[in-house]
């Protein structure tokens, strides 16, 4: 999957790691804007449409999650992936519930966290691509010919025509 022109958002507050999360999408295709800290991560989260966004949950204020909070209430969908030290179980259900798409602890590979992001957006090019009509062969009932057309979801045309 190629992440060709693909805009995405990093909100990281350590430097070295946006650097180098930055290198490797840069590397793969992808736009990528940092964000050093809650506030400018909050602003830039809601005022581009993104691809993808990298959230660190602790970050000083406003929070990661925080702010994934508000990109869910505010916002057509983006596909959010939170980084974080914090491993406990409830605080992954937290980071998931509240509308995090994945869940990434520190540390981690970046080529996995790569794998992670292409799979996010295969998902979500998968979801928004426009089906295709697909004929079927038609089934002979004696006298009677059936055929059907199978039409893209929310299509007004009648399947059965």
């Amino acid at each position: 999957m190629t992440m060709e022109n693909k805009k995405i958002l990093i909100v990281e507050d350590r430097k070295d790691l946006a650097d180098l999360l930055s290198l490797h999408l840069n590397d793969m295709g992808a736009q990528v804007t940092w964000a050093a800290d809650g506030h400018e991560g909050l602003r830039l989260a809601c005022a581009r449409n993104w691809n993808a966004i990298l959230l660190n949950i602790q970050l000083p204020e406003p929070s990661g999650l925080e702010i994934c909070r508000k990109v869910r209430q505010n916002h057509d969908y983006v596909p959010i992936l939170l980084l974080t030290s914090r491993s406990t179980e409830p605080d992954r259900v937290l980071g998931l519930d509240i509308g995090a798409d994945d869940y990434i602890t520190k540390p981690f590979s970046v080529m996995v966290l790569i794998a992670r992001v292409k799979a996010v957006l295969r998902r979500v090019d998968t979801l928004t691509k426009p089906s295709v009509t697909t004929e079927k062969q038609p089934i002979n009932l004696g006298a009677f010919q059936l055929t059907s057309r199978l039409a893209a979801p929310n299509s007004t045309m009648n399947p059965w025509i």
